[in-house]
């Protein structure tokens, strides 16, 4: 019992079936392709994870470094304000100059001093001299 069907029935069930069967292989294509996007984008989210932290550790690391050098700044400021209040209390040249000048003043190899002795005899010689004229 086979069911007897108009030719232009069979034709348009045939356009119907192939044309089901074009869209079903479209989607396959479309699906295919969404799922190679969407493996692309997962892979894409794996290297910003990854670049995040390592850019987060760099980061992390020159926020280091940086509060060092604010360290080291610091005791450098405190070091030159010491050094200031040093050169604040040193004697200056001129001071210094002055102070040579007294040393060598006073200073028994530079200077000629008379001992007593020696005086006692020029003037015993200086004596000599006006009884002798």
């Amino acid at each position: 019992m086979a069911f007897k069907t108009e030719p232009q029935i069979d034709l348009v069930a045939n356009e119907l079936i192939r044309a089901n069967n074009d869209n079903i292989q479209r989607i396959r294509v479309v699906e295919e392709k969404l799922r190679l996007v969407e493996n692309r984008l997962e892979s894409q989210e794996g290297s910003l994870v990854r670049i995040e932290t390592a850019v987060k550790k760099g980061f992390d690391e020159m926020k280091d470094q940086l509060k060092k050098l604010n360290i080291s700044v610091a005791k450098l400021e405190n070091d030159d304000t010491k050094l200031r209040e040093g050169f604040d209390k040193a004697p200056r040249r001129a001071e210094l100059e002055e102070l040579k000048s007294f040393i060598n003043m006073l200073s028994p190899l530079s200077s000629q001093y008379v001992t007593r002795k020696e005086i006692e005899e020029i003037m015993s010689s200086v004596k000599e001299k006006k009884k002798s004229s």
